[in-house]
């Protein structure tokens, strides 16, 4: 059987172009969640994964639907393939019912993996950057307008950062 999980992160966003996309691929069930993907106790979500049988196929929309993290994103994937249940995600074209289609799962969770390691490596380091710049563009506008007005130039500087 094919069943569909459907997932917006807030109340109001819709879920009417997940349900449409599922219900032209075929599912005969769809669940329909209002919650965040990062929250790991998603109670439709629960469900969904309590009901799925050995031979169904979970199909969504796209990956990003069954959650925003990659660790809890591949547990659920390996506990699917564990209970011989397919997953398809529309979107990026992830059909693990082929030898095919799971092998581009696997490319696909590798890039992100990748990218999600660089980018922890990256963000701390970018982050400094960017306040050593601001408070270096601040300071220095501070500076230049002390420079050129004085003591009355510093408080009107003051007065703009304050309001």
């Amino acid at each position: 059987m094919k069943i569909g999980y459907a997932r917006v992160s807030t109340n109001n966003q819709d879920t009417q172009l997940q349900i449409d996309a599922l219900t032209a691929a075929g599912c005969e069930r769809i669940y329909e969640e209002k919650q965040s993907g990062a929250k790991k106790d998603r109670a439709e979500f629960q469900r969904l994964l309590m009901s799925l049988r050995e031979g169904d196929v979970l199909i969504v929309l796209s990956l990003d639907r069954l959650g925003r993290r990659l660790e809890p994103l591949i547990d659920i994937l390996a506990d699917l393939e564990k209970r011989k249940i397919g997953f398809q995600s529309l979107t990026e074209a992830i059909d693990t019912t082929s030898h095919t289609g799971k092998l581009n799962l696997y490319t696909l969770l590798s890039k992100v993996e990748v990218k999600s390691s660089s980018m922890e490596k990256i963000e701390k380091p970018m982050l400094i950057l960017w306040i050593i710049l601001f408070i270096a563009i601040f300071v220095g506008l501070g500076a230049s307008i002390g420079f050129l007005f004085g003591r009355s130039g510093i408080a009107f500087l003051g007065q703009l950062f304050v309001r």
